[in-house]
């Protein structure tokens, strides 16, 4: 069985925040923001709209583009570090919302690399033959969970809310064919990019402020990160695995696209400069979505999709890095039988 990306949506808040307006909040000048990460513009959730409704929008538009409907699959998976609810997961929401069938739906906790892992396990539920028809979904609404702060200056500047959603199928005659994928993990960097809390590391699981000990603010709630472990470890790892995904007989240079996630634009240039790709092999959106998690490749792809046109044989590559480590690329080629 082949796994075919067939259809691809997208979908982020109406709400455009300025590096000007976040960093009043933050404490910080809005050149400040965009040096360090190529970020002009982010988009916030506003009012009492949810991930599922990003979701669902992005889902209806990869459905249509592949000619289905919701009824038509047989497993819903969803990639996502910002969940409406600790439990059940968006998966289950967003089923309810797209279908009347009891189709199976879970959710995939791999934040940054969370769509790759999630694409992965979708193509190895169609070779396996126990799917032909996987809606993807990789979505994020940051704006809720980030310090708005000085102390929270470096991590509030990266993110953005938005969701993409991909469909892939079992020997489509046009689409993007996943030919190989590799994820790769190193757990013992675990506490250099995470947010802490809510979690069963202590008792209870929900910070309490009337307890006596407790006098001080609880930041565990907030995103930490190690910044510069972080870039040096990802500009390390996204060429390596890169050349691991590819076949031999294909270089860099002949890869149509290369789709990687929008973490941060400078960690991106540097990855492109060390394999000498060119600007046109590497198309990005972080200067106006910043870093959207396990939405930024859909988001990305559904995007530069809709305006190109490709030709049968060309070569994609996925590739992203987050916390955890974790890391992967995926290899794809344009058919039409």
């Amino acid at each position: 069985m082949k796994a075919i990306c067939t259809g691809f949506g997208h979908a982020v808040p109406e709400t455009t925040i300025t590096n000007a307006a976040l960093g009043e909040r933050l404490g910080v000048d809005a050149s400040w923001i965009e040096q360090r990460t190529g970020i002009q513009e982010r988009r916030f959730l506003e009012g009492d709209k949810q991930l599922s409704d990003l979701a669902e929008a992005a889902a209806r538009m990869a459905l249509q583009e592949a000619a289905l409907e919701a009824d038509d699959l047989d497993l819903i998976l969803f990639a996502t570090l910002s969940s409406e609810y600790c439990f059940p997961g968006n998966g289950m929401l967003l089923q309810r919302r797209l279908c009347q069938k009891h189709i199976p739906a879970m959710d995939i906790r791999n934040q940054c690399t969370g769509f790759l892992y999630a694409l992965s396990t979708a193509r190895a539920y169609i070779q396996a033959g126990m799917a032909q028809k996987v809606l993807v979904v990789g979505g994020e609404v940051h704006s809720r969970g980030l310090e708005f702060s000085e102390e929270g200056r470096v991590v509030t500047s990266l993110f953005g809310d938005g969701a993409g959603a991909v469909v892939v199928e079992a020997n489509a005659e046009k689409g993007l064919r996943i030919e190989n994928s590799i994820l790769n993990a190193d757990g013992r960097h675990a506490e250099v990019l995470m947010v802490k809390s809510p979690g069963t590391w202590r008792h209870p699981h929900a910070y309490d402020p009337s307890l006596p000990h407790n006098t001080e603010p609880d930041r565990s709630y907030y995103p930490y990160m190690e910044g510069r472990r972080v870039f040096v470890s990802a500009c390390k790892a996204l060429p390596k695995v890169i050349a691991e995904v590819l076949p031999e007989e294909v270089a860099a240079a002949d890869v149509r696209r290369y789709y990687f996630h929008q973490a941060n634009l400078r960690i991106n240039e540097h990855v492109a400069k060390s394999m000498g790709l060119t600007a046109e092999q590497c198309p990005y959106n972080i200067d106006k979505y910043g870093n959207c998690s396990a939405g930024s490749i859909p988001i990305l792809m559904s995007e530069n999709l809709k305006e190109e046109r490709s030709e049968a044989g060309e070569h994609v590559v996925l590739a992203g890095f987050g916390s955890g480590f974790g890391w992967g690329a995926m290899h794809l080629i344009y058919q039409e039988l």
